[in-house]
């Protein structure tokens, strides 16, 4: 179940629940948890979601926050298709962090499927004018946005104010993957300047000069990734395929010999009877 914490929350907890709803009624391999109810539960609008698993931040601190590229490249195939599953269905997500990706219940069907949780920032890019659905436009407020997505990971258009876009989503799970992989990255030590305008500008150089250090020790793969999504126009729509058949040629590369060695920690979350 999850409440509003402020009366401010309301509006924002009802919008979610109505992003969950959109997405049920999709076609399509359902990648959120369904949604039962909400509605007033003492002081608070709340809602009720189906019980999912443990959060790849989880499975990360499980593994002692070192995850081999094998599992790192399934992990980035499935985020690919998770953020295609939002586009397709005309939401940008705008929350990328690790604690927000959650894995089936361990035992079931679904243990190894991801889903996306906390769905408050997602908005749609096509609004409708003159009867036919188009793309939106591209504005610039100043100083950084305000999105969901983690200062740590947020694409170089969040940082300075640039709307955000399909391109983005997909810049942001890059930078995701690459601290799963190392642990930290270059700019962390930028995230504690006090004034906000200076920090983002900072973070948002470095990732612009810091793209080979960022992928260092990875396979080519994953910093081809990086450099292709961000070269993504702002209304162009991403080749989903050609971006998660790199993660796929990384664990082709590396081999497995089935589905269970995809990932690290198959120790404490498994399918029944494994």
């Amino acid at each position: 179940m999850k409440h509003n914490q402020y009366p401010d929350d309301v509006d924002s907890i009802r919008w979610e629940y109505k992003v969950y709803k959109t997405l049920e009624t999709s076609k399509g391999m359902l990648r959120v948890p369904r949604s039962f109810y909400i509605g007033s539960i003492m002081n608070y609008e709340a809602m009720v979601l189906e019980l999912l698993g443990p959060s790849l931040l989880d499975m990360w601190n499980r593994c002692k926050q070192r995850l081999s590229i094998r599992a790192l490249a399934q992990i980035g195939y499935q985020l690919v298709c998770l953020m295609k599953f939002f586009h397709d269905r005309e939401f940008v997500y705008q929350n990328i962090r690790p604690e927000h990706f959650l894995y089936g219940v361990s035992g079931l069907d679904k243990w190894m499927w991801m889903y996306a949780v906390d769905l408050k920032w997602c908005k749609n890019y096509l609004e409708e004018k003159q009867g036919q659905m188009v793309h939106i436009s591209m504005e610039q407020v100043s100083g950084p946005l305000n999105i969901g997505t983690h200062i740590r990971f947020m694409s170089i258009n969040a940082h300075r104010g640039i709307e955000q876009s399909r391109r983005d989503d997909l810049e942001s799970i890059g930078y995701l993957l690459a601290y799963l992989f190392r642990g930290e990255l270059p700019w962390m030590m930028l995230e504690n300047i006090v004034d906000e305008n200076e920090c983002h500008e900072r973070i948002a150089q470095c990732k612009e000069k810091s793209l080979h250090t960022i992928c260092q020790n990875m396979l080519p793969e994953f910093e081809h990734y990086l450099m292709t999504v961000r070269k993504l126009a702002f209304d162009e729509k991403p080749n989903y395929q050609k971006l998660g058949e790199l993660f796929q040629n990384v664990q082709q590369f590396i081999g497995f010999e089935s589905k269970l060695d995809l990932y690290d920690w198959n120790g404490f979350h498994k399918p029944k009877d494994y």
